[in-house]
């Protein structure tokens, strides 16, 4: 869904038209600071995609960490997070 075009973003005719228009102009960012303004934006759905895979890079990091300190404190397990979910998956199916 986050990866489709969005028909209901009020933007994108204003974005292919600020597009179209940016191509033809050259801008050196060291003179003009504020040349952004000219880069064309990303639509909606792209940044919500981008805004999940954020996400979900971070819940993988707090969950490599935090199984980390758990294994630290509660034990020596050589398995990491994954192994140990699906593991728990399966037994709860099993049930």
């Amino acid at each position: 869904m986050a990866t489709s075009p969005d028909p209901d973003d009020p933007e994108s005719v204003l974005r292919q038209v600020e597009s179209e228009r940016d191509r033809e102009r050259i801008v050196d960012e060291r003179l003009d600071p504020y040349s952004a303004r000219f880069f064309p934006r990303e639509a909606r759905t792209e940044q919500l995609a981008n805004l999940i895979r954020q996400e979900r890079g971070v819940e993988k990091i707090i969950r490599a960490r935090t199984w980390g300190l758990t294994s630290e404190r509660c034990g020596d397990e050589y398995r990491d997070y994954d192994e140990a979910l699906n593991e728990w998956r399966k037994g709860r199916e099993n049930s």
